[in-house]
């Protein structure tokens, strides 16, 4: 199981260990007896970059109840390092920065972030064999201060960077996508031009990662939500923070993140929600990055249409088979009889109603057999971003795997995210500036700007700035290759920020 598990990764030790059946353990924590934010808390030697690290079991409460049932993760603590079995971005909607790099400039050595890496050229997850220090790049422009906050049950830990000089200043949380990792490089990026331009900057351990407690294997957008909210109210406790200036940015699945944020808590100054797929369904998303990257990869047409057969079915096997067109599905499948798409579909089905034990195990074998014949065509990464990680999902057990299939937020998804959205956006009243990248490999940019663009027109928002910035991929690096960001990217974000909120300036709405 270890082996199966931390394949792939050399930045793990050989201490890498794993809490067999853990999507099923009922595990209790007590909730840290202090108080909702410790941003002056002393700072520790990890938090300057030193001291030991040491591989140990970890178990942690998850902050979502689904059916009345408390469920667990599994994890592999790799020298401080959680080697998470996160899927929500692994399978069928991969949007997190690290996969969209992996995707754009193909394999190279992995990198870690102790080595100075960045988001744009890693091709392994955010995860060093180090804590992420707050290395001193500010040149006497700011300082970085600890923070921890509560949310929920799990205790999390970052880092402020404040602009130096006496006034209050504003703030921004920044969040990150569906990798729900720890801290990276990109954020500190982000934060740091923050920074420089007057704003303080917050950026986080996502729960179960880094020095953070918690569960994020399980954690809906609405558990995200409410975890920026509380980083935001960590933000205000700063004695350098104006109280009413503080807002949240989201990239990727952060963006949604931000957004459902700000329609629940009118204390968010302002939402900058970037690369944010609004009024697009997973499977929508899932098919318009196949055919995107599958075209131009100059792909045959029949192995982008074996992509998108393959995508449909494995979501089905991850959300569940209600609304699932399945007449359709084997029509497609017959294209190609002299393949194993008819064994595919009739395992999936059979997956899905397995109910005792045996019967589980003898289908999720099953399985193994049947994706593993297509686990070698060249096309098979469109469909699953991160192999490696695929690979360690169909590595678990099947009591591991049905766990997450039946209880996992996926499930019902493609039909909550968009009823979703048209919910909670019209909510939204605070400034907002929404920022997509053109070259966008992951999600149709100017359907979701017209999306939202609708949402807050006719709830009649007053304060909405939209950008679609050119030649930006979807994490808005430049769509040459690199970790370096689009031109002008950095700039737009303080240059909207200053003429609404800046030291000792009200806020208005």
């Amino acid at each position: 199981m270890v082996g199966t598990v931390c394949r792939g990764w050399p930045i793990l030790s050989k201490t890498c260990e794993v809490i067999p059946s853990a999507l099923e353990s009922v595990v209790t924590m007590p909730r840290p007896e202090r108080s909702a934010c410790g941003s002056a808390a002393k700072e520790t030697p990890q938090m300057r970059g030193s001291g030991p690290r040491v591989a140990k079991y970890r178990q942690v409460e998850a902050p979502i109840r689904r059916g009345g049932i408390r469920m667990i993760s599994g994890f592999a603590t790799c020298q401080g390092r959680l080697c998470r079995f996160l899927l929500i971005g692994a399978l069928m909607s991969p949007l997190s920065p690290a996969s969209c790099a992996r995707a754009s400039e193909g394999p190279e050595p992995p990198k870690t972030i102790a080595e100075g890496d960045a988001v744009g050229t890693t091709t392994r997850p955010a995860i060093s064999t180090a804590e992420p220090a707050c290395v001193d790049r500010s040149q006497g422009r700011w300082t970085c201060q600890p923070a921890e906050f509560n949310s929920g049950s799990a205790r999390l830990k970052g880092i402020i960077f404040v602009p130096d000089g006496e006034s209050a200043v504003p703030g921004v949380v920044i969040l990150g996508g569906s990798e729900r990792g720890p801290r990276t490089r990109m954020k500190e990026r982000l934060a740091e031009h923050f920074a420089g331009a007057g704003v303080a900057a917050l950026i986080y351990d996502s729960p179960g990662t880094g020095q953070s407690t918690g569960n994020a294997l399980l954690q809906t957008r609405e558990a995200r939500a409410e975890e920026a909210v509380a980083a935001a109210r960590c933000l205000r406790e700063n004695a350098r923070i104006a109280r009413e200036q503080v807002g949240v940015m989201g990239i990727s699945e952060g963006a949604l993140v931000a957004m459902l944020a700000a329609a629940r808590d009118e204390s968010l100054a302002f939402a900058i929600p970037v690369s944010g797929s609004f009024g697009i369904s997973m499977t929508e998303l899932a098919r318009y990055r196949i055919e995107v990257q599958g075209l131009a990869r100059s792909l045959k047409l029949e192995e982008i249409q074996k992509a998108l057969l393959l995508e449909e079915i494995l979501f089905t096997l991850m959300v569940g088979p209600e609304g699932t067109e399945w007449r359709l599905i084997d029509m497609k499948a017959q294209q190609w009889s002299q393949e194993d798409w008819t064994e595919l579909v009739s395992v999936v089905k059979a997956v899905r109603q397995a109910d005792s034990p045996s019967e589980r195990e003898d289908q999720w074998q099953r399985l193994r057999r049947a994706m593993q014949v297509f686990r070698s065509a060249p096309w098979f990464d469109l469909v699953v971003v991160d192999v490696d990680r695929f690979d360690r999902f169909m590595g678990l057990s099947s009591s591991q795997c049905y766990a997450f299939i039946k209880q996992g937020p996926l499930a019902a998804d493609d039909f909550d995210k968009v009823r979703q959205e048209l919910e909670q956006l019209p909510k939204v009243r605070c400034p907002a500036l929404a920022v997509w990248g053109e070259h966008d490999n992951f999600l149709p940019p100017h359907r979701s700007a017209a999306f939202v663009k609708s949402c807050l027109s006719r709830a009649g928002h007053k304060d909405a700035t939209f950008r679609i910035v050119p030649n930006a991929s979807h994490i808005l690096t430049s769509d040459g290759g690199g970790d370096r960001f689009a031109d002008g990217f950095p700039n737009l974000l303080t240059e909207w920020l200053s003429p609404r909120f800046s030291p000792g300036r009200p806020v208005e709405r």
